[in-house]
């Protein structure tokens, strides 16, 4: 079976989905969230810690740290936001660690797909990457009797094509 493109990129996107991943983007959130609520004044992270209460409270988007993204924290005012030395570490650590994986993963996605895309049938690839072949889509059955094309115009006419048409 000759791969296309499409079958290539799922192929692909298929073994780097089984690829083990954290998910920096969560654990950088809840770094930044627990620092803002624990700058918080008592009477307020009490309010805060009440699920019941929490909608009252108003939200303001922040941004402390430039790729570690924005992330939703009560606060009094966002712009003189900032995390605590503790937490600007913990958030700086996890930023490192997400740019490092986000290459590690880049890197094995652009050698698989210099491999796939190298390769032109499901066999050449299931041979260049036998461990892989169970991402490969099975073989499909080519049949010798397709159906006989007669009269298709004649068919279409009958049906009343093309519309508006005299007869």
């Amino acid at each position: 079976m000759k791969l296309t493109n499409y079958v290539r990129d799922a192929y692909i996107t298929s073994v780097m989905n089984d690829v083990p991943r954290e998910r920096y983007e969560e654990m950088l959130e809840k770094a930044i969230l627990d620092d803002a609520i624990a700058q918080l004044p008592g009477p307020v992270r009490a309010i805060w810690k009440n699920p019941d209460f929490q909608g009252y409270l108003g939200l303001s988007s922040v941004c402390p740290v430039q790729k570690a993204g924005c992330v939703q924290v009560p606060c009094l005012n966002p712009k003189n936001f900032r995390l605590s030395d503790v937490a600007m570490h913990r958030v700086l650590e996890l930023v490192a660690l997400r740019e490092e994986q986000a290459a590690r993963r880049n890197s094995l996605r652009t050698r698989l797909r210099s491999i796939a895309y190298g390769c032109s049938t499901r066999k050449a690839l299931a041979e260049a990457l036998p461990e892989f072949e169970k991402y490969l889509p099975k073989e499909e059955e080519t049949s010798r009797n397709l159906p006989v094309i007669a009269n298709v115009v004649t068919d279409f006419v009958k049906a009343g094509w093309p519309k508006g048409a005299k007869k």
